[in-house]
């Protein structure tokens, strides 16, 4: 009986044991889920970090200023450098938009009226909203976004937020990494230092590519367009620089303004804007890209589209805008802490070039 009694004992505690960890798997599963947007957030702002101090490390190889005034330097400029633009584009981007705004409309009443004289058309017109329901449904859409942030005062607050922990994270960089460090043991410190830099290292060169290849693709559409007579060209080329931040979705939804906007004027402008966009969309792919990439972050294009998809559903816009970067820290961690020290192979780290990694 005393044998009986102690195996069921130990039986109870390895039930015991094993729901505990259950529980705590699910309750660590559910505080990330509620916890997740602000680790976003914080993901954000350290984006933010990683470009000031890139920009700050690169004032100080030039001049002679300290850390603190070169990132003091950095911010002045970027302030005045963003002031100075806003001023002198913000009023005609601004005009254009409120036209496009009341253009879309209009646009779908006329390209519904093109179709339904047809058969086939009146049968497709049938099962498609009305163009009040459409844009009734992406008002609602936009009000979802937007939910992201609640209101236009918790888009504000946020996005001080990411700038206030971006700021405070480049002013003292060391701080916050060694702090990092510090839960690792010991021994392996050295190599958490180096997987650190280089995160800082690929994060920086992707920010740098992103941000160039947004310009590009923005000042490309707006001169095509203009080019061609397509009105309101500098907002559609505004529109599309920022919606190249998220690859492949985005190229895809700027085009739809871009169509509707030249379909306005006749079906053949629409036609011509269509071969425009994808004239840059074929520069930006086989030109810009490639070059860019040489330099910055160059990530495959499969594994880009899953991380956007799982980033768009398990945390919505936020998880897609900033679903490149995470990308780029998970392939980072795999290559270096798995495939270098659990397999013991080579590999070239994401954001090095050849010349860094290999002789």
């Amino acid at each position: 009986m005393t044998d009986q009694a102690a195996l069921d004992r130990s039986f109870a505690r390895r039930v015991a044991i094993a729901v505990g960890i259950v529980l705590l798997a699910v309750l660590s599963m559910y505080l990330l889920w509620r916890v997740g947007y602000v680790l976003l957030l914080s993901f954000a702002g350290i984006l933010v970090a990683v470009a000031l101090d890139g920009l700050a490390v690169a004032v100080q190889q030039h001049t002679s200023l300290k850390r603190r005034w070169s990132l003091a330097l950095v911010l002045i400029t970027l302030i005045v450098l963003i002031g100075a633009i806003g001023w002198w584009l913000g009023p005609y981007i601004m005009d254009q938009m409120n036209q496009l705004v009341r253009r879309l409309p209009t646009s779908l009443d006329n390209i519904r009226s093109q179709i339904n004289h047809y058969e086939w058309g009146r049968m497709l017109l049938r099962n498609v909203p009305q163009p009040s329901e459409l844009i009734s449904q992406g008002a609602s859409m936009l009000t979802q976004i937007a939910g992201a942030f609640s209101t236009v005062v918790g888009a504000i607050t946020n996005m001080i937020a990411i700038l206030v922990i971006g700021m405070f994270m480049a002013y003292t960089p060391n701080l916050y990494i060694e702090s990092a460090v510090r839960l690792v043991p010991p021994v392996k410190r050295e190599r958490a230092h180096d997987i650190v830099r280089a995160l800082g290292h690929a994060l920086r060169r992707w920010f740098v590519g992103r941000l160039a290849s947004m310009a590009l693709v923005g000042i490309l559409t707006y001169i095509g367009l203009l080019i061609i007579g397509v009105p309101l060209s500098l907002a559609l080329g505004f529109i599309t620089g920022l919606l190249d931040f998220v690859p492949f979705i985005g190229p895809i939804l700027a085009l739809v303004p871009i169509l509707l906007v030249a379909f306005l004027e006749s079906p053949f402008l629409a036609l011509y804007a269509l071969m425009v966009y994808g004239v840059v969309q074929f520069v930006e792919s086989y030109l810009i890209a490639p070059l860019i990439a040489e330099r910055t972050v160059d990530i495959p294009p499969a594994y880009l589209i899953i991380v956007l998809a799982l980033g768009g559903v398990l945390a919505g816009i936020m998880g897609l805008l900033l679903a490149t970067p995470l990308a780029v820290v998970v392939a980072i961690l795999v290559q270096m802490l798995y495939i270098e020290d659990t397999l013991g192979d080579s590999v070239r780290v994401m954001g090095e070039r050849p010349s860094e990694s290999f002789p």
